[in-house]
């Protein structure tokens, strides 16, 4: 059992020491004068000898405390001996690694590295640059848990800019969980880049179902990487933003119709082309009549107020929109294409498009549970390097711990469930002068 000699002065913080102390391998006092030392004096490991006392030695954090440390002499020969002091670096360590970690829940928020400097000044004085190599040391001791190549793949990249140089983040999720499987910044995103890329990271050999983007390269790459059954899925998100992007400029009824028609190939759009409908029947009895471009005017404004109204019952109901089965989707598709000359030139090429891709667009028909669009790596994307924060960054370094601390955020490795910042700093309070 340890036993403190306690003084009128610290009597107040014994428990305090007890605990810091605790890991001592022999019995220790706290004498008068505030030093540690052992209770029974040390043997001599030369001259088998009582050792006499010899001082001490102050060890000294700034803005923290210091701590006397008892040191012994050989009354014999010229050996010495110093108590152990490991607890006090163990004790500085728990502090500085406490503000580390409040550092990386900073950066975690968005929070700069001058306003962490703030933020942790309120407890323990740190300047920007220390916050930053604070940070960059925390995070490059995490790791992150491996994950092994998953059948469902998800593949996207980003183009975050290092002040006025353009650089290309390249990510691979995993579709089952959601995990991370790499994400590296690169200088280019050629093909030669992407392919080296994907050898790091994935097995060539194994069969995987793989997401992207409408990007005209990944056939060709995919078709030169993969050795064994892959299969390619192009997002029908991005395929709807191309449509949209299409039938931006519409002046007519009719217009807003054909984009709907090619929105409801894949998605279950029966309800907006219903309403359309109505309109559109509606405008053949005002259409050359006084006060047509008014009521053209509130018709648009209703049909996109009709949307949104659909659009807020799915997400109270948290639904997503209905897609169509594959046989569906083959008799809306058909039906625009029995109408093919008829169709404006835009049009023709988006149908086009969509018939020679037609086996990438529906891939995921052949798999349960497949995924239809890349959603899961674009929230991924929003939620670890914002579009509004892409530009903002200063070095590469800055960039990937920025992606490291969100992929160590997602994989749960973040977490922390040690002592309050509070208990910590009062384990020094027996250290500090008085007043």
């Amino acid at each position: 059992m340890n036993i403190i000699d306690t003084t009128l002065f610290n009597h107040s913080l014994w428990p305090i020491l007890a605990d810091i102390l605790q890991d001592f391998p022999h019995d220790y006092s706290v004498d008068h004068n505030g030093i540690i030392r052992r209770t029974v004096a040390p043997i001599c490991s030369e001259c088998n000898i009582t050792m006499n006392k010899n001082g001490y030695n102050t060890y000294t954090k700034s803005n923290l405390g210091s701590v006397k440390i008892g040191r012994w002499k050989c009354p014999m020969c010229p050996c010495s001996l110093e108590e152990d002091h490991s607890f006090w670096v163990r004790l500085i360590d728990e502090a500085m690694q406490s503000l580390a970690y409040m550092a990386c829940l900073l950066r975690k928020h968005n929070v700069s590295y001058h306003g962490a400097s703030e933020i942790l000044s309120l407890i323990f004085n740190r300047s920007k640059e220390t916050v930053r190599l604070m940070f960059n040391k925390a995070i490059g001791n995490i790791d992150i848990p491996a994950c092994e190549p998953p059948l469902i793949i998800h593949y996207d990249e980003q183009h975050p800019k290092q002040g006025r140089s353009q650089k290309y983040r390249l990510t691979l999720l995993n579709g089952e969980n959601g995990n991370v499987i790499a994400d590296e910044l690169f200088d280019d995103k050629t093909p030669n880049t992407i392919m080296a890329f994907l050898k790091t990271h994935l097995a060539k050999d194994k069969p995987a179902f793989i997401v992207t983007d409408l990007y005209s390269s990944y056939p060709k790459i995919f078709e030169e990487f993969f050795t064994g059954e892959y299969h390619h899925q192009l997002c029908l998100l991005h395929l709807n933003k191309l449509i949209c992007k299409d039938f931006r400029n519409l002046k007519k009824l009719d217009e807003l119709r054909l984009r709907y028609e090619f929105l409801n190939i894949f998605y279950d759009r029966s309800k907006e082309l219903k309403f359309l409908d109505n309109l559109l029947s509606k405008e053949r009895k005002k259409k050359g009549r006084k006060g047509y471009k008014n009521w053209y005017k509130n018709a648009k404004k209703k049909f996109f107020d009709y949307i949104y109204k659909l659009e807020k019952r799915r997400r109270r109901r948290k639904e997503n929109l209905k897609i169509r089965p594959y046989k569906g989707a083959i008799q809306m598709f058909n039906r625009l294409v029995e109408k093919f000359y008829e169709l404006p030139e835009v049009a023709q090429k988006r149908l086009r498009m969509i018939s020679e891709r037609w086996e990438n667009l529906t891939a995921f028909y052949g798999f349960d549970n497949a995924p239809a669009t890349n959603n899961v790596i674009e929230n991924y994307y929003s939620a670890s390097l914002k579009t509004d924060r892409k530009k903002q960054f200063r070095s590469d370094v800055g960039i990937s711990n920025q992606l490291k601390l969100s992929r160590i955020s997602r994989a749960g490795e973040l977490t922390y469930n040690g002592p309050s910042i509070i208990d910590i700093f009062r384990k020094f309070t027996p250290f500090q002068k008085p007043g």
